[in-house]
C-alpha cells in the first residue's frame, strides 16, 4: 500500500502532472475561482464534491480509487474499453466547447 497522501497532496500531483504546476489552469478548467485551490493547497482544506467530480470528469485517466481513497495505481489502465470511450467523449466535448466559444466571439 502506498503512503497516505492528504487530498491536497493528490490535487497538487494532478496540477503538476496535467497543468504544469499552475493551479489557476485547473481552476479555469473547472470554472472555479483560483482561490479555491489556494485554500486546498496552502491551508489543507478538503476539496468540495464539485471539485472532486470536476477533476474526475475532466481526467478519466485518474483512478477514482486513488483520488478518493489513496489506493494505487494513480492512473487507470489505458487498455480498458470504458476508459477509451470516456476519453474520446471528453475530447469531443472539449472540441464543442472551443467551437462554441469561437462562435460567441463572432
Amino acid at each position: 500500500m502506498s503512503p497516505y497522501l492528504h487530498p491536497a497532496e493528490r490535487i497538487r500531483w494532478i496540477i503538476d502532472e496535467f497543468y504544469k504546476g499552475h493551479p489557476k489552469r485547473l481552476a479555469d478548467a473547472l470554472g472555479v475561482a483560483p482561490a479555491t485551490f489556494t485554500q486546498i493547497l496552502n491551508k489543507g482544506a478538503f476539496p468540495s464534491w464539485r471539485i472532486i467530480t470536476g477533476i474526475l470528469a475532466r481526467h478519466p485517466e485518474i483512478n477514482p480509487d486513488w483520488f478518493l481513497h489513496n489506493k494505487t495505481p494513480r492512473l487507470r489502465d489505458p487498455s480498458n474499453d470504458h476508459f477509451r470511450l470516456h476519453r474520446k467523449n471528453l475530447r469531443l466535448r472539449q472540441i464543442i466547447e472551443r467551437l462554441s466559444e469561437e462562435l460567441e466571439k463572432e
